[in-house]
C-alpha cells in the first residue's frame, strides 16, 4: 500500500482516538506515543518553498502550536512511529492527544488552532469533494516543491522571531 496514494482521504475522529478513512475504506491509526505538550507542525526545512509557507503559517498561529524541520535531531527520536518517508512527502501535524495528520488536513487543523479560523477545517470535513481536491493539490505541489523551491526567497529558520 502506498502511503502517498491513501493521503488522498479524510479523517475522522472517534471518542479520544484517532483514524484514518482511505478511499479503500481501509483503516489506518497513527499515534504518536509521546505527544507534545502543544501541537506541533513537522515540515522540510531545506525546501525555501515549505519554509515561505511555514513562516506564513507561523504569523497566522502566533503561540498556539510549534514548529519544527524533520530535519532537526530530535524529531526521529521523539517521533519514531512517523516514517522519514511522511515527513519527505508532506507535513505531518502531531496533536496533543498523539494524533498524527498529513498532507493539507494537517495545514487546516494547525490553522484552526487559532481561536475563530477553522472554517476550512469545516469545509474539509464536511465536504468530500474539497478533501479530495485539496488533497490532490498538495500532492500535486509536493510532488513538485523542488521547482517551486526555484522560484520562492530563501526564509529565515520561522522558530526565530
Amino acid at each position: 500500500m502506498d502511503y502517498r496514494r491513501d493521503v488522498a482521504c479524510f479523517r475522522w475522529r472517534t471518542g479520544g482516538g484517532c483514524g484514518l478513512r482511505l478511499i479503500s475504506g481501509v483503516k489506518s491509526i497513527l499515534r504518536a506515543a509521546s505527544p507534545p505538550a502543544k501541537a506541533l507542525m513537522i515540515y522540510d526545512g531545506d525546501c525555501n518553498f515549505c519554509s515561505l509557507w511555514i513562516h506564513r503559517w507561523q504569523q497566522t498561529t502566533g503561540d498556539y502550536l510549534d514548529y519544527l524541520p524533520f530535519q532537526d535531531p530530535g524529531v526521529a527520536a521523539r517521533f519514531p512511529e512517523i516514517l522519514r518517508g511522511q515527513f519527505e512527502t508532506a507535513v505531518q501535524l502531531v496533536e496533543t492527544d498523539g494524533c498524527v495528520y498529513g498532507g493539507a488536513e494537517a495545514v487546516f487543523r494547525a490553522l484552526a488552532h487559532k481561536p475563530r479560523s477553522g472554517w476550512l477545517l469545516n469545509w474539509y470535513e464536511g465536504s468530500p469533494v474539497f478533501a479530495r481536491a485539496t488533497e490532490w493539490g498538495y500532492r500535486l505541489v509536493a510532488r513538485h516543491r523542488g521547482f517551486f523551491s526555484a522560484f520562492s526567497p530563501k526564509q529565515r529558520d520561522p522558530r526565530r522571531r
